[in-house]
């Protein structure tokens, strides 16, 4: 493990929060039924290999995907590194981070993100670091990408993997994002996409295309048949 060098002073109250989510999540996950419906030989390839890669994929499909790339990446000693924020929700989600195996920076992706994205970006290029950018970011608009994703995968030369899934059943969290968590025993369908690699030097005008296309392809591998979420 990649230390952070965090300064947070954790209380008792938000580990044990920490503790109840993940023990929940992980008896939860072991009930799922997960079947890879696109681009299963490609997520077979990209947990084998070596090359750092950042993945994409909606808010409120935060919670199975967690759960995937733990047993697909993390679990076999691929370096993962996330943005947190320094608040209460935020110390939740760093120790929960930690838990899973993944380092974390201190910072948001909302107030000061350019400086965020900058730290970010600093430390998967000095330990080759691998992420997930949920790209509609902490507050929306929901299925909207920005352009944080294509600024990493510029700087970085690290490819953009668009992600996705869809359960059968699920709760819908009343929040911004209508979050996505799979009832027990759901069955969960996976898509991943082919890689978009950004060039290190492009116009405004091309990054928007960018970031337009990254946008179509994960409301496209949501917008599916199969399922209900």
């Amino acid at each position: 493990m990649i230390e952070d060098g965090s300064k947070r002073r954790i209380s008792l109250k938000t580990y044990l929060i920490a503790i109840l989510v993940r023990v929940s999540l992980k008896l939860i996950g072991a009930t799922y039924r997960v079947q890879i419906n696109e681009g299963e030989a490609l997520l077979r390839k990209i947990s084998r290999g070596g090359e750092p890669v950042i993945f994409c994929a909606w808010h409120n499909r935060l919670v199975y995907t967690a759960l995937l790339l733990e047993k697909e990446f993390v679990s076999r000693g691929r370096s993962f590194v996330q943005l947190v924020s320094q608040s209460r929700d935020g110390d939740i989600s760093y120790v929960l981070m930690r838990m899973f195996g993944v380092n974390v920076v201190d910072g948001s992706s909302n107030r000061g993100g350019s400086e965020g994205l900058l730290k970010k970006y600093r430390f998967m290029r000095k330990n080759k670091c691998s992420t997930i950018i949920f790209t509609d970011g902490s507050h929306g608009p929901v299925y909207e990408a920005k352009a944080g994703a294509i600024f990493l995968s510029q700087k970085t030369g690290f490819p953009l993997y668009p992600i996705s899934y869809t359960a059968d059943r699920c709760w819908r969290i009343k929040s911004w994002d209508r979050l996505i968590l799979p009832k027990p025993f759901s069955r969960i369908m996976v898509r991943l996409d082919e890689a978009i690699r950004i060039p290190p030097v492009i116009s405004r005008e091309e990054m928007e295309g960018y970031r337009l296309q990254l946008q179509n392809r994960l409301n496209r591998m949501r917008d599916v048949k199969e399922g209900k979420a």
